[in-house]
């Protein structure tokens, strides 16, 4: 099995709520914000895509994983990943780890998915590869004790994939096995024009 990433967003959108979307491409502790949390606003979300795959064709996608770094206010807020294969018309969630976890007030970063986690989904090499429809997001839920804000940093995604067969054989192993073979007829030609 190869992989490829962690590769960050290279474009951040709101999904709901969020302000500064495009904060969440460079993982340097500047904040892409959700709005206020609470019992009238229970989440909010945004999200990242242009990851800049270059997953070879024919490939079968074994898994993936989302990373997201975020922090929360004072009060407690939850922090929930999703997978989009079509831009956000459908998003699914992790079916291996953890679907959520408990945001902390310091940056730190939650992984949802893995190596054989497929999303609920089957995905090909050019979903992977497609900058504008492959997105990851990021959901700040209200965690039910006062006003919270959630706080994200960045959205990366590493994919798993067995590549085609075939797929990276050496050039020159390759050169030297048809040298080989061409010397081979070459030798058997030569041999048949000596007993003529």
């Amino acid at each position: 099995m190869a992989s490829e990433g962690y590769n960050i967003a290279g474009t951040g959108a709101n999904v709901d709520g969020f302000s500064n979307p495009a904060n969440v491409t460079t993982k340097d502790g500047v904040y892409s914000t959700s709005s206020t949390l609470n019992i009238g606003n229970s989440s909010d979300s945004v999200k990242g895509y242009n990851f800049q795959f270059s997953i070879p064709t024919g490939s079968t996608i074994d898994g993936i994983l989302l990373r997201i770094k975020g922090r929360r206010s004072t009060n407690p807020c939850t922090l929930y990943g999703f997978m989009s294969r079509d831009n956000g018309s459908n998003w699914r969630a992790p079916t291996t780890g953890s679907a959520y976890y408990a945001l902390t007030t310091s940056n730190a970063e939650y992984v949802f998915g893995g190596a054989t986690d497929l999303w609920s989904e089957t995905w090909t090499a050019e979903q992977i590869n497609d900058n504008t429809n492959l997105n990851g997001r990021a959901r700040a839920n209200w965690a039910g004790e006062g006003d919270a804000i959630g706080y994200i940093d960045s959205i990366e995604i590493t994919v798993y994939y067995t590549p085609p067969a075939g797929y990276g054989h050496d050039v020159n192993e390759v050169l030297a096995t048809n040298i080989a073979k061409v010397s081979e007829v070459l030798t058997a030609d030569i041999a048949k024009i000596n007993e003529t």
